[in-house]
């Protein structure tokens, strides 16, 4: 599977065009190529829920397979890509990290979204 992002695909090259490209679980970025870590099932359905950024706005997390999406009020689900366990990441909007934090008594009850210098919690609702 590949997912794109300023890319495009010409025969079995891809001609990246900027922030960078997906290419069968491997993240290329400026000629560095990561693998990106797989995370287990049982993992990421602890995040599955809705988080509230703010009144009436509210981030619907959901897995497919071993993928995690997110999909804010009045938009598209989207994909999210894996740094860790517990950190995720956005190639279609600018540089999004987001963190699921775990209360002390081990279940996720906020997902914290660092963007720029901006960082925003959004607690579990559900």
């Amino acid at each position: 599977m590949v997912h794109q992002v300023n890319s495009q695909i010409k025969g079995n090259s891809v001609v990246q065009g900027g922030l960078g490209y997906i290419f069968r679980n491997i993240y290329i970025a400026g000629g560095i190529e990561d693998e990106l870590p797989v995370i287990e099932n049982n993992i990421l359905k602890q995040y599955v829920g809705e988080y509230e950024l703010r009144p009436g706005i509210n981030l619907i997390v959901s897995t497919e397979g071993n993928n995690l999406f997110v999909q804010r009020t009045g938009l598209e689900k989207g994909i999210v890509y894996p740094e860790s366990n517990s950190v995720f990441y956005t190639i279609r909007e600018s540089s999004i990290r987001m963190e699921f934090v775990k209360n002390t008594e081990g279940i996720v009850d906020t997902l914290v979204i660092k963007q720029l210098n901006r960082t925003i919690p959004a607690k579990r609702i559900k």
